[in-house]
């Protein structure tokens, strides 16, 4: 089986750098331009410049122009064992070893309402493994893909009972 994933951890984490490095950047030229040039309007006109680009590319990392945080994870059940593989994690999971399976929302802070993706949980006695959705841009976690994947392992955990 084919599933839709996310890496919803990483595109957060490179969302947050790259609103850093567009400030230091920003500040960079503002400050250099401020010094070299003065505080004209060729100064300012090319700080503006900066900052617009600087925001396109944020705008760009947030859409996921470049496909990196979204992917293809397979998912298999085979003698009792769970193998899941995508571009970043390799599971092999003993389907007795499973103690919990959860979906869980992923939110962005404390007091956002919709969450931006889900994931699946999956807990055995040592270790806890997280497959996340793609982005849920206002879905339920019923309409995505990751869904399917969390009915198949709860079917699979109840016939083991």
């Amino acid at each position: 089986m084919k599933y839709l994933i996310g890496y919803i951890t990483s595109w957060r984490r490179t969302l947050f750098f790259t609103f850093i490095f567009s400030m230091i950047i920003f500040g960079t030229v503002l400050s250099v331009c401020g010094a070299a040039l003065g505080a004209g309007l060729i100064s300012n006109i090319i700080s503006v410049g900066v900052l617009v680009l600087c925001m396109a590319l944020i705008i760009l990392v947030y859409a996921d122009k470049w496909g990196k945080f979204t992917g293809y994870g397979t998912a298999a059940f085979d003698d009792g064992v769970f193998t899941y593989n995508d571009k970043k994690r390799h599971y092999n999971i003993q389907l007795s070893e499973i103690k919990k399976i959860d979906i869980e929302p992923i939110k962005l802070g404390e007091g956002i309402k919709n969450p931006i993706a889900y994931r699946v949980m999956i807990a055995t006695g040592k270790k806890k493994y997280y497959i996340e959705s793609d982005r849920a841009l206002g879905r339920e976690y019923k309409e995505l893909e990751i869904y399917k994947l969390y009915v198949e392992l709860q079917k699979t955990q109840d016939e083991r009972r």
